[in-house]
């Protein structure tokens, strides 16, 4: 097919619908910011939501199942507020013609 026009080109998008639909994961995360930042896209917030993701670790909530419930929902909290952000940046400039 040919290439689409870039006016209805949407990195953002695109990485955004993507992920939605992979599960969790800092590696497919990073590797897709890296792709929207190769196109000029500004990511940092994104980037910034992604390592508040990787930073939570099991260790800081309690043994035990609750501990485990806490921490797959912070997890989770922290995945979502990623996308979240990730849907709200700005796509890249397009030239115009």
């Amino acid at each position: 097919a040919p290439p689409a026009p870039p006016a209805e080109a949407t990195p953002v998008a695109d990485a955004y619908a993507e992920l939605k639909e992979k599960r969790p994961n800092v590696r497919t995360g990073e590797s897709a910011l890296d792709k929207l930042e190769a196109q000029g896209v500004d990511v940092s917030d994104a980037r910034d939501q992604l390592e508040e993701y990787q930073a939570i670790t099991r260790d800081d909530f309690d043994a035990g199942a609750d501990g485990a419930e806490e921490y797959r929902d912070a997890r989770e909290e922290a995945w979502t507020n990623f996308l979240d952000t990730l849907e709200s940046t700005e796509e890249p400039e397009t030239e115009e013609e």
